[in-house]
């Protein structure tokens, strides 16, 4: 006699947003339960292994014991990933002009407060008159900055992109 799977219970880890997706485009019902309530009921059982844990987490199901957490959409772990991909670019970007900065400052050239925009233009003036240092920082570093900009750039328009597509998608559901 073959049982029906009436609930699935899965436990709060980094893969979990992922698995609650696939499980619930399977059609099944799923709940993601508390890690700390989990591990408290869990702790009990006198054999700590996964099948054990499994086993514990069926009982957890069927007894109606658990504390479920909201597991984020598939929209909003998009914008996420995005934001922090668009952050990270932003930071090697920051990296970057620190880097120039510092080099420079070791000959004696100072920046000063520059905007992003015009920090190339600033850089290429300073260094017009030492031509060794201008090829050691503007081919090895300098070149690179453009590309980083350009991806940060087009990070912000998927970011602005997403987060119109989320609240429209948030506001047809009310």
């Amino acid at each position: 006699m073959a049982r029906q799977i009436v609930l699935v219970g899965i436990e709060a880890c980094p893969l979990s947003e992922w698995l609650y997706g696939a499980l619930v485009e399977s059609g099944f019902q799923i709940v993601c339960i508390e890690t700390r309530h989990a591990q408290r009921f869990l702790s009990s059982r006198p054999n700590k292994t996964d099948r054990s844990d499994a086993r514990g987490i069926a009982e957890m199901m069927r007894l109606g014991h658990y504390r479920s957490v909201h597991v984020k959409s598939k929209a909003s772990q998009l914008l996420r990933t995005t934001l922090i991909a668009r952050k990270k670019f932003v930071d090697h970007m920051l990296a970057i002009e620190d880097t120039i900065r510092g080099l420079m400052k070791v000959h004696g050239l100072k920046l000063g407060a520059v905007h992003r925009s015009r920090f190339a233009a600033r850089v290429e003036t300073l260094l017009a008159d030492a031509h060794d240092l201008g090829m050691a920082i503007g081919h090895a570093i300098l070149d690179g900055r453009p590309f980083v900009e350009a991806v940060t750039v087009g990070y912000h328009d998927d970011v602005l992109s997403l987060w119109e597509a989320f609240i429209k998608s948030s506001s047809d559901r009310k």
